[in-house]
């Protein structure tokens, strides 16, 4: 089935991390018997890709800002992100890291906890925005 990397969590998120990261990868039935591999509770798994793909990691947080708007006045606006976001830069993704005048934009993850947002940003680098995960796995 195909699902929005967003939406992925538990077991298809540990195994679409898996999917993103490993050479190889056993059979759905193998992973489900022996699902040791839990990037998205595990900081041992899943926090050496902060160093590895130059995470950037911003805690759930308030916020406001100021912007003028087109007629001159000052708007003002706040809110609140809930959410862990874990970001990785496309150039620093890039192999050899292409730099640009312009910064590019990221691979973004989000999540309740900082573990889920990393792994989601991973899965989003390698997979796209959207992956196949079988139908096992969301059981």
């Amino acid at each position: 089935m195909k699902l929005k990397v967003s939406e992925l969590n538990s077991r298809a998120l540990n195994w679409a991390v898996a999917k993103a990261t490993r050479n190889e990868m056993p059979s759905v039935a193998q992973w489900i018997i022996w699902d040791d591999f839990r990037p998205t509770v595990d900081w041992q798994l899943c926090g050496r890709f902060i160093a590895e793909y130059q995470i950037y990691l911003d805690p759930p947080h308030s916020f406001f800002a100021t912007r003028i708007g087109n007629d001159g006045e000052r708007i003002n606006a706040s809110g609140t992100e809930p959410m862990w976001t874990a970001k990785i830069s496309r150039a620093v993704a890039a192999k050899p890291a292409a730099y640009a005048f312009m910064p590019p934009t990221c691979y973004t993850g989000k999540g309740e906890t900082p573990q889920i947002a990393i792994c989601r940003a991973v899965v989003e680098r390698h997979l796209g925005e959207v992956v196949d995960i079988p139908d096992q796995l969301l059981v």
